[in-house]
């Protein structure tokens, strides 16, 4: 059983090979930026929700680096 700090700590690649074993993973999606505030074309945020790739995740949720070396962001409706 993984704990609550663990499982923050399982990078992208880690659901990917959890996808590849059919183990069960939370939503999820993958913003690449080279630098930080850098406009995408996939990339949509609005005040309540952000839009990747065409999914929608309204706020509140969880930014998490993918190297799980940095802080995690909780954005959420004001």
């Amino acid at each position: 059983m993984v704990k609550s700090n663990q499982f923050f700590s399982i990078c992208f690649w880690g659901f990917k090979r959890a996808e590849m074993f059919g183990i069960p993973v939370p939503r999820y999606a993958l913003v690449n930026r080279e630098f930080p505030y850098q406009e995408l074309d996939y990339f949509i945020e609005e005040e309540d929700f952000v839009e990747v790739h065409g999914s929608r995740f309204w706020k509140p949720f969880v930014e998490k680096p993918v190297d799980g070396e940095h802080f995690s962001y909780i954005y959420q409706v004001l």
